[in-house]
């Protein structure tokens, strides 16, 4: 243990002595039990601060990363209608008739549909 010398004003070294008197250890304990709890205090109140920060940034990305994801599935059901309406223009430019066309494109979306739950993405 290191020799520290404080030089402390009459009414801090009263208190002091007072409430060292009132735990029944010495002054300098008293000092080191105050500096301990102080140091300990200082390094939660970090741990603490950090923590908030670490929080904060977090629940901004995930805000981000969600309004990534909805711009995301926008854009997938833009697609999927675009290539649907493709896919029935190409059946109906294709096939004998109408009736033919609508049992092939019925075919079509109920084998995707399939395919999705196959591959658990429904």
């Amino acid at each position: 243990m290191k020799r520290v010398n404080l030089y402390l004003n009459d009414e801090i070294l009263l208190d002091i002595d007072k409430e060292a008197k009132k735990q029944n250890i010495s002054r300098s304990n008293l000092i080191r039990k105050i500096l301990r709890e102080y140091v300990k205090n200082r390094s939660e109140d970090r741990l603490s601060n950090r923590f908030d920060r670490l929080q904060t940034e977090l629940k901004r990305e995930i805000k981000k990363q969600a309004e990534r994801i909805s711009k995301l599935t926008v854009k997938a059901a833009l697609y999927s209608i675009a290539t649907r309406a493709e896919l029935n223009s190409l059946l109906y430019d294709t096939a004998d008739d109408k009736e033919e066309a609508e049992r092939q494109i019925e075919a079509a979306w109920k084998f995707a549909v399939e395919q999705l739950k196959k591959d658990e993405w429904l």
